[in-house]
């Protein structure tokens, strides 16, 4: 299986520099053409639009859109224009009086859109096994919630626009305030979510409606979305979750839906199995169609395209009548009785010969505790759920326990193993609660690496991570000073069996476990976790005090490369000095950044209010130890401090590196 491919519906063009100057004045407005031969409709990209009670109005074939005024739709002066039908398009900008002569705006690209969707050369009499909506008219009214979307995304840094769908959701004060859910794979970034535009109720009205499945490659764009279509244009993202953790977005539209549409209501409790579902959809950008099916009886701990779907986020739906494909990215599941239960993530390459068709959905009960207080569902107070300690090592031959859950009333949270060995029940709930289970299946592992870690997620408004380190079977002594009987044995065996080491013991065969870490030894632990040895750093030293002859020269330069460190001065390293508590968290949080494809120091964000009393916001490693607190990777020094400007031993290290850079590593 594997995520469908979404339809590449059109491009994203550069308009000249000079395009402005070929506007025309009239006396009373400028009038500018706008052409991208070939086109079955266009988008403009306006930037720096800040026109103060003048108005701009753009026209096409058949299609107008405006007035557009002051600082644009999304009142910063940025915003792609409506779909315009035709491969030309007229802006028409009337100053407002006394204004200056100069046109306050740029355009600097154009969305040029195709007559049909481009897709692989795959299956094309699909429209044999697609479902019309209209052939079930009980969903009819759920479906006005269901919008098709057109939005630019990018591939390799190249611009392209697609297709999904996604759905009005209601919140709890029935505000109609236009919340709109869809996949993170379809919308995760602003510049995607400024660019949508959503379309609504376009469904099949007999013969004329044009749809290239049914043979009409005539403008499908034109004719249906730009010129018949309610639509609204623009919107912001409010929350967004890793296909890693559920695949949900969660955005605001940037004007009111159209009158008569449904907001839908939402499931805050676990599928059943064998539950009956729907499933609303845009395929390929096509009308709407309805997939029918329930939760297939293989759901629980059966995995998802392992580390990057662990199950116990997801919901697998078997597609009885109807499919779905790319476009249907980010439907909503619905129950029978119209409740929003999930995101359609992805599912087969869709053929009609296969009777057997599996979709796979993210849990809502998974996203509902990240998204409650944007849905006025959130108790009074922050909406936090903490969790008891869990007791560790868990033996070779598997096993498990409770924990507790404290959370204040009405706070929404699910639980859900990272990991296929590891699973926990019950996955979802609200308020506090005693006795949650976890357990974990026997591991044959071989020695050395045969200690296994894994983890499972407690998620309300934030996210919080248990660590599990499970012993292997038998097994001999590694290190000469870490028997088997070490605490921290298993993370430093482990380490072993990746040949994850660093210089620096004076025992030989010995690891040192009790060993402050230098700085210099712990960028070798880094990068051998993250290379191993097969890695190419520069030749010429960064740092003042790092000689090539140095044993952790080419590790350094390395971290001084993928920006995991900066130095300890602007020329100099540090290296023999000892890592601190504090510069091991920056270290660890940015190695994991670039473990997971990430920038050093691309942002992530925390909770304001310090975990620890010894680490205010004005330390300099405060977001780290924040980050390390709430993916589980420390618990302090105490339960209440963290001893920011301590020493880290060798083996405390090991223990960070296995939580850090295996156990939550997306590329594992």
């Amino acid at each position: 299986m594997a995520q469908p491919a979404r339809p590449v519906v059109g491009d994203t063009r550069p308009l000249p520099d000079h395009l402005l100057r070929q506007a025309l004045w009239d006396g009373s407005k400028w009038s500018l053409e706008v052409r991208s031969p070939g086109a079955a409709a266009l988008r403009l990209h306006f930037t720096g639009f800040h026109v103060g009670g003048g108005l701009l109005r753009i026209t096409g074939t058949g299609s107008a859109a405006g007035p557009f005024t002051q600082d644009g739709p999304l009142s910063d002066g940025d915003f792609w224009s409506p779909l315009i039908a035709g491969d030309t398009a007229i802006v028409e900008y009337e100053p407002s009086p006394g204004a200056s002569g100069e046109i306050p705006f740029r355009i600097p690209q154009v969305g040029h859109f195709y007559p049909a969707p481009l897709r692989k050369d795959r299956e094309r009499g699909l429209v044999a096994c697609h479902a019309d909506l209209t052939t079930q008219p009980a969903w009819l009214a759920a479906a006005s919630s269901v919008a098709l979307m057109l939005f630019e995304t990018t591939y390799m840094g190249i611009p392209y626009w697609t297709v999904c769908t996604g759905t009005l959701l209601a919140d709890t004060n029935h505000t109609g305030r236009p919340l709109f859910l869809t996949a993170h794979h379809c919308i995760q970034t602003d510049e995607e979510a400024r660019s949508l535009e959503t379309y609504w109720n376009f469904r099949n009205t007999g013969p004329s409606t044009l749809d290239y499945y049914s043979g009409n490659f005539g403008s499908w764009i034109p004719a249906s979305l730009a010129s018949t279509l309610q639509k609204v244009t623009g919107a912001t993202i409010l929350k967004t979750t890793s296909e890693s953790e559920g695949d949900g977005t969660l955005l605001l539209l940037a004007a009111n839906p159209p009158p008569g549409v449904m907001f839908a209501a939402w499931n805050p409790r676990e599928l059943p199995l064998a539950a009956p579902t729907g499933t609303v959809h845009h395929p390929d950008g096509s009308f709407q169609r309805i997939t029918l099916g329930q939760r297939a009886a293989n759901d629980p701990g059966t995995n998802v395209e392992a580390r990057f779907r662990p199950s116990d986020y997801y919901y697998k739906i078997s597609e009885q009548v109807g499919l779905t494909e790319g476009g249907s990215s980010g439907a909503a599941l619905l129950t029978n009785d119209f409740l929003v239960s999930g995101t359609l993530s992805y599912g087969p390459e869709v053929s009609c010969a296969d009777p057997n068709h599996i979709g796979i959905y993210g849990r809502f009960t998974h996203f509902l505790p990240r998204i409650q207080s944007l849905l006025n569902f959130a108790s009074p107070g922050p909406c936090m759920a903490e969790i008891t300690a869990v007791n560790q090592p868990i033996p070779a031959t598997g096993g498990g326990g409770t924990f507790n859950i404290s959370a204040p009333p009405g706070c929404y949270w699910a639980v859900a193993s990272d990991y296929n060995h590891i699973s926990v029940a019950p996955n979802a709930g609200s308020g506090p609660r005693n006795g949650v289970i976890f357990t974990v299946s026997p591991n044959s592992g071989t020695f050395p690496t045969s200690a296994r870690p894994g983890t499972f997620s407690v998620i309300s408004e934030e996210r919080r991570v248990v660590h599990l380190m499970q012993e292997g079977t038998g097994g001999n002594i590694v290190y000469a000073d870490v028997p088997l009987t070490h605490p921290f044995a298993p993370e430093i065996n482990f380490l072993k069996g990746y040949n994850v080491q660093a210089y620096g013991c004076a025992l030989p065969s010995g690891f040192c476990p009790e060993s402050a870490t230098t700085r210099g030894q712990m960028a070798e632990f880094i990068i051998r976790t993250l290379y191993g040895d097969n890695f190419i750093a520069a030749g010429s030293p960064y740092f003042a005090d790092v000689a090539t002859t140095h044993p952790a020269f080419r590790f350094i330069q390395k971290m001084k490369e993928l920006d995991i460190t900066g130095g300890c001065t602007l020329t100099t390293y540090c290296p023999d000095d000892p890592v601190t508590r504090g510069q091991m968290a920056a270290f660890l949080i940015r190695a994991l950044q670039v473990r997971n494809g990430l920038d050093g120091r691309a942002p992530f964000s925390i909770m304001q209010a310090p975990y620890f009393t010894d680490t205010s916001p004005s330390n300099i490693f405060f977001s780290y130890i924040q980050e390390m607190k709430e993916l589980g990777i420390t618990s302090g020094c105490t339960a209440t401090a963290y001893c920011v400007n301590d020493p880290t031993t060798r083996g405390q290290i090991a223990v960070f590196l296995v939580r850090a850079l295996f156990a939550l590593s997306e590329n594992r």
